[in-house]
């Protein structure tokens, strides 16, 4: 959330409004500077006759809605007669459209041809787009070399984005060897050209400490020149250095500024960021303004925000029409929801795991289990979010394979009780303290089979007491690490064990730990008290 990603940057720098030409472009400029779209549609029209970026002009007309209804197929109708006519804008955004496939299927053979001919054309934009397709791998396959080329060349024809794609390049160590001060250098090419990522980038850089010393007040400056320069992202960051008072004094207020505006120029981030002020009760009384902020961060792709929309939304339906915000308010938060509202958490589920984001896989999981009843499919959604290193997801699988769920056999359940070890082992590994008590009652109750290689050639009862003391010195391990977790059930289990082996000091022990932790347990731990008195 730092830094400009390579992968945002898509460039749509497009000098429309500020050529010198003759009439009747004159007068499409002119007209279109002047907001009078609808007379200046007629002059476009007549330009594009006659010169590549009069078709241009007129393509961005269309593609906008300006004077006209906006219509991505005209648009491109136009972008085409402009890169045929050597147009090196109308070229670029032909480009662009294919490859985010507006008004188009997405297409990032045809974008890379439109951005070849854009940058031999000397658009810098073409040649950052064109660089960016080789250093993500789309439509190609990844050339961090090819994708050099064309940032310099960029950088040649003195396009501030070019040098913040090398800058990029040395900061990865994509194709060269890892740089800080040479990212450092090109960051603040790009910064002094005005160009807001490599300001943001730059002020990144110090605010990690990053090739230089650390400083915040440096970055501070740099994230304020992005964000005047409309770079949300580093708007974004500003508000995260008032939001953590890092450099400067905390200050919510201030935060939510830079977010607000952050967010209004679409960076998921910022709406993130501002959801959290919300929800948390930082900067207003209405949390529930939070979940606008996430939904908007979600359709922007930020997975963690797809997840905290799903989770403001999964509590019980109260209201069918619309709901107020005054009303939502005046619940216990988090209040009422709609019953729309209520089938969209788990559309905002599924788009967090597809961003990959663990968390909403582990719930999309869980919904198709237990609402949907298609094992198969959640299966595959736990199983993500298990390797996904999400403890809960790998304890919920290991409860399907516990209890006979997965593998039915002629309409029974078959328990796999190794697989259930398996993935409750990794659930403890990652401290889900539940999946260690879980793996735990497998060893106390007996249910995992005892291998010591030599098992033959022992005699039936040493084989058995061996067995029994592999078991519970495993059950107690688990236990413990549960207890000392907080699992309170855990707790209590572990003080039983040790009072049947009349260890009553560790009994008493964890008896009272379990009670400090939930005091259900009191008659538990009281009764245990009077017996060994």
């Amino acid at each position: 959330m730092g830094k400009i990603p390579l992968s945002l940057t898509i460039v749509f720098s497009f000098y429309l409004l500020n050529v010198a030409t003759a009439d009747p472009m004159t007068d499409c400029i002119a007209l279109s500077e002047g907001g009078q779209y609808r007379k200046a549609l007629q002059f476009c029209q007549e330009s594009c006759n006659l010169y590549g970026l009069g078709c241009t002009n007129l393509g961005w007309l269309y593609e906008k809605g300006k004077g006209v209804s906006q219509d991505y197929r005209q648009a491109i109708t136009y972008y085409k007669k402009a890169c045929s006519m050597n147009d090196e804008l109308g070229c670029n955004k032909l480009g662009a459209f294919y490859d985010l496939g507006l008004g188009v299927s997405q297409d990032y053979q045809q974008a890379k041809t439109y951005y070849e001919k854009a940058c031999k054309l000397n658009s810098g934009n073409g040649c950052v787009n064109f660089g960016n397709l080789y250093a993500m791998g789309l439509g190609v396959s990844p050339d961090y070399q090819q994708a050099k080329t064309y940032f310099e060349k960029a950088c040649d024809l003195m396009f501030g984005p070019g040098y913040v794609g090398l800058g990029w390049l040395y900061e990865e160590g994509k194709g060269v060897s890892q740089d800080y001060q040479q990212a450092k250098t090109y960051y603040e090419k790009a910064c002094d050209l005005d160009e807001g990522a490599g300001c943001t980038n730059l002020g990144w850089l110090y605010e990690k400490g990053k090739g230089v010393k650390q400083d915040y007040q440096q970055a501070k400056t740099y994230y304020e020149k992005a964000c005047d320069l409309n770079e949300g992202n580093g708007c974004n960051n500003l508000g995260l250095l008032y939001d953590k008072g890092n450099g400067v004094r905390q200050d919510y207020q201030q935060a939510e500024t830079h977010y607000e505006k952050a967010c209004k120029l679409n960076s998921g981030y910022g709406c993130n960021h501002l959801g959290n002020l919300y929800a948390k009760g930082f900067v207003s009384s209405s949390m529930w303004r939070g979940l606008d902020y996430y939904k908007k961060a979600c359709e922007l792709n930020v997975g963690t925000a797809c997840l905290a929309a799903g989770n403001y939304l999964r509590y019980e339906v109260y209201e069918t029409e619309k709901i107020t915000e005054v009303k939502r308010d005046q619940a216990r938060f988090p209040g009422y929801i709609t019953r729309d509202e209520k089938k969209a958490r788990i559309t905002y589920y599924e788009k967090a795991c597809a961003l990959n984001e663990g968390y909403g896989c582990m719930e999309f999981g869980y919904y198709l289990y237990h609402i949907e009843d298609d094992i198969e499919q959640a299966k595959k959604y736990l199983d993500k979010s298990c390797n996904m290193n999400v403890g809960r997801g790998c304890s919920i699988l290991g409860s399907l394979y516990q209890q006979g769920i997965i593998g039915w056999v002629n309409n029974r359940p078959r328990p796999d009780y190794q697989q259930a070890a398996k993935y409750f082992e990794k659930a403890c590994d990652l401290d889900y303290a539940y999946g260690c008590t879980k793996l735990a009652r497998l060893y106390y109750d007996g249910n995992l089979t005892f291998i010591t290689g030599h098992e033959v050639a022992v005699e039936a009862s040493l084989f058995r007491q061996q067995r029994k003391e592999f078991l519970e010195l495993n059950a107690i391990k688990y236990f413990s690490k549960a207890c000392d977790l907080k699992e309170d059930f855990g707790c209590v289990l572990l003080g039983g064990i040790y009072e049947d082996k009349k260890d009553y000091q560790n009994a008493e022990k964890y008896y009272k730990k379990a009670y400090d932790l939930n005091h259900n347990y009191s008659n538990r731990y009281y009764n245990f008290i009077k017996r060994i008195k």
